[in-house]
């Protein structure tokens, strides 16, 4: 069982880490955290933290007042320690990308914004042209991936997406 001077440390602990910028290297930290506040108790340890990630508590970690406390903790982190996962395991990964249409010695371009998981931001600047080159790029990259057994499933799953991707072509097409 957790004691109040425990979820007390581990609660500080978490809102001190949290309140930095978020880095692949933060999810890591607060499994320190959990893992020196419980003494190196891995069951109890993987116990919390599976309580934090699921947003609801896991196993006999606390009972009475106790378990409000824990309650609490879980819902004031659940969503930042599952961003702090998702930046550990995928933070390069795109996030969103948006774009603006404006004009460039009369010609239209497209401003784009990219961001990534971990939050990084970068702009760059495509035309007509090479906006159509960095689509062929990628989908001849995704068409290697239908050669491969290994790969062909995740095609596979996007169908309904690779289908609307089709019509909007079609369509600029003009077909």
């Amino acid at each position: 069982m957790l004691d109040e001077e425990t979820l007390t440390k581990i609660r500080n602990a978490l809102k001190r880490t949290l309140a930095l910028k978020m880095t692949r290297s933060t999810y890591w930290e607060i499994q320190n955290i959990v893992l020196t506040a419980l003494n190196a108790d891995k069951e109890k340890a993987t116990q919390l933290l599976d309580s934090l990630l699921i947003g609801q508590p896991r196993g006999k970690l606390a009972t009475g007042p106790q378990l409000d406390l824990l309650n609490s903790i879980i819902n004031e982190f659940c969503i930042p320690l599952r961003v702090a996962k998702d930046v550990f395991e995928r933070a390069e990964f795109l996030n969103t990308i948006a774009s603006d249409i404006m004009a460039h010695q009369n010609r239209p371009v497209f401003v784009n914004r990219v961001r990534r998981i971990d939050g990084e931001e970068f702009q760059f600047m495509t035309d007509t042209e090479s906006c159509l080159q960095l689509l062929k790029h990628m989908v001849g990259r995704l068409t290697e991936l239908k050669k491969s057994d290994k790969t062909k499933a995740t095609l596979e799953a996007s169908a309904g997406t690779i289908k609307e991707f089709k019509e909007l072509v079609q369509a600029l097409a003009g077909k």
